[in-house]
């Protein structure tokens, strides 16, 4: 999938933009030009939100009242115009002109990843970080686990109430429904991250001399089936008033010479192996599905030193994906890119 054109109006500090990209585009400019808010209109394209702010008064223009993003992409030989038009209250979504309901209509055509400053928190944030970059390789690369994850998060809600009210009898027909979908959910997330490590290696021994390594936990006592664990459980379960064990706590830890990369990596080591995570995983996406992805990359040059930036760009270069990287120069590293298209932006615009 690739973005053919964007119509951007009264997004952030954007009044108006209308672009063509390329697969490969480097958009430069001073702090403040708007750099991140072009790229953060082609994330909400995809997302149906923004990968800066939720609050959709920091997204409108200052002194408007809504905003409209309309793109057209190819997905392999279709083209599809996506549209929407945002206010404080009401948001519309259109695929060729049709209105749609479901936000996973959109996005199961777009796979798209951002990299920005605050993607460390993939190796050093919170659990729901990675379990999020696990969930959104399976849900573009596995069809199955999106059926599946939705009737075991429907189901875990439903067993929740259970909890609240205390009755037993429907915790007992949730635990099986839970029990039975927990397994094919481990399952499906155990080989995708077998195979994703294996990706990932090829690009962190580029940086690092020891190995990476994912050590992945299921989210309930392993050698025992989750229904085991949900008896032992409930007493703690309805204390609290929620699940504590199953396939929605999985956890993953990456390590480096037996060591959590979260602890034991300086900052600049931790953005190169996010770079290192994302790009296998967008890059195992197109050789397992042939699936081609977006890839927003906002401020490359933060942290990086001209030896790394290089590499991530050779490894760039060698992928099919479309790319869209801001910075806040156009640097010789830049230049050296063969085929890319370069956008000046000043103040909101994009300067000829």
């Amino acid at each position: 999938m690739i973005f053919k054109s964007i119509e951007i109006l009264r997004y952030k500090n954007i009044s108006k933009i209308n672009i063509k990209p390329e697969r490969i585009n480097f958009i430069v400019g001073e702090n403040g030009s708007g750099k991140t808010s072009l790229l953060d209109a082609f994330y909400y394209c995809a997302h149906g939100k923004s990968f800066i702010s939720s609050d959709v008064r920091h997204q409108i223009q200052y002194n408007e009242s809504d905003f409209n993003l309309i793109t057209k992409i190819k997905n392999n030989n279709n083209e599809l115009k996506v549209a929407y038009n945002k206010n404080t209250k009401i948001k519309k979504i259109k695929i060729n002109n049709k209105n749609i309901q479901r936000q996973s209509d959109i996005t199961k055509h777009i796979p798209l990843k951002t990299l920005h400053p605050n993607s460390i928190l993939l190796i050093n944030g919170q659990e729901s970080h990675r379990r999020d970059f696990v969930n959104w390789g399976l849900f573009h690369m596995k069809h199955s686990f999106n059926d599946i994850w939705s009737k075991y998060l429907q189901t875990l809600k439903q067993r929740n109430n259970s909890l609240k009210t205390k009755e037993i009898s429907l915790i007992q027909v949730w635990d099986n429904k839970l029990s039975f979908l927990s397994q094919e959910i481990d399952n499906l997330r155990l080989e995708y991250i077998e195979i994703l490590t294996q990706t990932i290696q090829q690009y962190t021994q580029k940086f690092f001399v020891k190995e990476v390594s994912i050590v992945y936990y299921r989210g309930w006592r392993q050698g025992v089936e989750l229904l085991e664990n949900l008896k032992k459980e409930i007493n703690n379960d309805i204390k609290k008033g929620w699940t504590g064990v199953g396939p929605h706590k999985f956890s993953l830890k990456i390590m480096h010479n037996n060591n959590e990369c979260r602890y034991n990596f300086s900052r600049g080591q931790q953005k190169i192996l996010s770079y290192c995570l994302v790009l296998a995983q967008i890059k195992l996406l197109e050789v397992v599905t042939g699936k081609i992805s977006v890839l927003l990359i906002d401020d490359i040059l933060s942290e990086l030193d001209q030896k790394n930036t290089m590499t991530i760009l050779k490894i760039i270069k060698k992928l099919n994906n479309q790319v869209f990287l801001s910075s806040i120069s156009y640097t010789k590293e830049l230049k050296s890119v063969k085929n890319h298209k370069m956008f000046h932006m000043k103040q909101g615009s994009i300067i000829i």
